[in-house]
């Protein structure tokens, strides 16, 4: 009987230890982009709130670093491209640290980014919105809008 306990409980181990810690959970405010106006007034605010703000494909994509080849810039440096950290930090030779807020980006895939600075450099998280260019076009169509309405364009690198 203690013996079929143990077995259990070595059976339940490896379960456990792959089992997500609830405290580390990706917790955002969620964006309100059901109507253009919500669309709007969320892309406006993001105007004020993010460094940069640019659509583009991943070119190259490592575990520290996501290159995007630049198709358009509302905000920040206009670049041909623009180089993002992924959030994730080295800890050791083979060990890396993460959040559940990272943004997972796939190679060849082209997104609208929102970005800000950090002490990893330029970063994204899930919690922006950020998200794949073929489900932005509300978003593109107000940036294109709050820009124009305030004297600029969207530029697009060379």
């Amino acid at each position: 009987m203690a013996r079929d306990r143990m077995h259990l409980g070595l059976l339940l181990l490896p379960a456990f230890l792959l089992a997500p810690i609830a405290g580390n959970a990706c917790v955002c405010e969620g964006h309100s982009l059901e109507t253009q106006e919500q669309v709007n007034t969320e892309v406006s605010a993001a105007l004020e709130n993010y460094s940069a703000i640019f659509s583009g494909e991943v070119i190259e994509l490592t575990l520290l670093q996501v290159t995007f080849k630049t198709e358009h810039v509302w905000k920040g440096n206009k670049q041909a491209t623009i180089v993002l950290s992924t959030g994730r930090t080295k800890v050791s030779e083979r060990i890396y640290s993460d959040s559940s807020c990272t943004f997972g980006f796939s190679m060849g895939k082209r997104y609208v980014v929102f970005a800000n600075t950090s002490t990893l450099g330029l970063l994204t998280d899930k919690c922006s919105l950020t998200m794949l260019i073929e489900k932005a076009e509300r978003v593109i169509k107000s940036l294109d809008e709050l820009a124009e309405a305030k004297g600029k364009k969207r530029l697009t690198p060379e």
